[in-house]
């Protein structure tokens, strides 16, 4: 144990190190628009990329998507589950988009058909990655965007940007809304890895009712494989 004159020089020779430390995950002197501008030329560039998209309150034509889970391949593909809520009910609906076209293994079914996803509030899962009407196309395309503060995502050090995202872009890939009214978000990129890591939009998403979105971005280029499914 040390004595406690020795102590208190330890802790005062540490404190700077800890003040730098508090300064770097909450220090806001990144440029926001070059902020944004970096994660799309990163998200442009990724072959591959795992996304989850969850929302308390997000509900189409009387349907609750509570989220939608899996990942994306250039250029055209999506394969994972889609959360849903049937009568208070949780159900998980397998999802693969390949080619323009989405496939779905609906409820009380044993193979994929083809849907229409727009039926859930989404276009197509794939078309998440299209440069120009996908995620991306939202970063350079956002309103007066102002770094709100830097934080940390699961240890990563992000700035967090807050922004109003065009209404007419997100109708692309919410064709639900029945508006084209801007929406607020907050948008964190990643600062060593320049990766667009989250999205939160908070605003009318589907229909005029308010909801609230979050949408997570990770695992960058990882390999994956995603095949159209056979069907009847």
């Amino acid at each position: 144990m040390f004595p406690r004159p020795a102590l208190a020089r330890i802790l005062l020779a540490a404190l700077p190190l800890v003040l730098a430390g508090t300064a770097c995950s909450s220090g806001t002197k990144a440029d926001p628009a070059a902020a944004l501008a970096g994660a799309r030329r990163t998200l442009d560039a990724a072959p591959t990329l795992h996304l989850s998209l969850t929302s308390p309150d997000f509900t189409v034509s009387g349907v609750r998507v509570a989220g939608l889970d899996g990942s994306l391949a250039r250029p055209d593909r999506f394969g994972g589950t889609l959360q849903i809520l049937l009568a208070g009910s949780p159900i998980s609906v397998p999802i693969v988009a390949a080619g323009g076209t989405t496939y779905a293994r609906l409820p009380l079914t044993t193979s994929f058909t083809k849907v229409d996803p727009a039926t859930y509030g989404i276009g197509d899962p794939a078309g998440l990655l299209n440069p120009d009407t996908g995620l991306s196309s939202l970063l350079t395309a956002a309103k007066n965007p102002t770094v709100k503060t830097r934080d940390r995502i699961n240890g990563e050090v992000v700035d967090e940007i807050s922004a109003a995202l065009p209404g007419s872009a997100l109708t692309r890939i919410l064709p639900g809304r029945t508006t084209t009214a801007d929406v607020p978000a907050t948008l964190a990129v990643t600062t060593s890895s320049h990766q667009l890591r989250r999205v939160v939009l908070t605003g009318a998403l589907a229909g005029s009712a308010t909801s609230t979105v979050t949408i997570v971005l990770d695992r960058f280029g990882e390999p994956v494989t995603i095949a159209a499914p056979p069907t009847p």
